[in-house]
């Protein structure tokens, strides 16, 4: 596994692709192509640094920033680097406005695309972070997560007693045992029948 794990946010499938081919061997890829999934997903991947792009349905990359923005412990270890077709330079601005670190632009040289990410990271200083899970259990991961969400929060074992460890929500809720600290950043809300996913 390459050291540097690095998440790409395209809703492009031929984006995706092309910056999987550029990065091959050097760094250790993952992608999303659903922006909505950005913050659950992150929870799994633990990507050293985020390829963001910002023209995309439902969820923009301005977003997905402002809310990065909302979250100020998780924005300063998360580097964000845009790359967009958006090459105005309102846009640029906008963008580091609101956190990103770098902004390259589509379309782009393959080759140039791995190099400014190699001498972003090396200038970053970034710290090495073990990964949980390796990016061939993601998808899986993320699926049993959401598994979890909609069918075990808010119910109780028989017997009505909740184990030790169990992640609270309005009263209810448990936690069965085996998912550790994949699910150590949910938060209790008393005003809401379901938890929220934090950083």
């Amino acid at each position: 596994m390459s050291q540097w794990r690095v998440l790409l946010v395209d809703d492009s499938a031929d984006t995706i692709e092309l910056v999987r081919e550029s990065l091959a061997g050097e760094f250790d890829f993952c992608a999303l192509e659903d922006p909505e999934r950005f913050f659950d997903y992150l929870e799994v991947a633990e990507p050293d640094v985020v390829l963001l792009d910002l023209l995309m349905p439902k969820v923009d990359g301005f977003a997905i920033l402002s809310e990065l923005q909302a979250r100020p412990a998780l924005a300063a270890r998360l580097p964000i680097v845009v790359l967009s077709a958006k090459r105005s330079v309102e846009d640029q601005k906008r963008a580091y406005g609101l956190g990103a670190k770098l902004y390259l632009t589509k379309p782009f040289e393959p080759d140039r695309l791995r190099r400014n990410l190699s001498i972003f990271i090396e200038s970053a200083h970034l710290p090495e972070r073990p990964k949980m899970f390796k990016v061939s259990e993601l998808d899986r991961q993320l699926k049993l997560r959401a598994s979890f969400k909609e069918s075990q929060l808010g119910q109780v074992p028989s017997g009505g007693q909740a184990p030790e460890g169990t992640v609270r929500s309005g009263g209810r809720g448990y936690r069965p045992p085996g998912l550790g600290s994949a699910l150590s950043h949910l938060e209790e809300d008393e005003t809401s029948p379901e938890p929220r996913w934090v950083d």
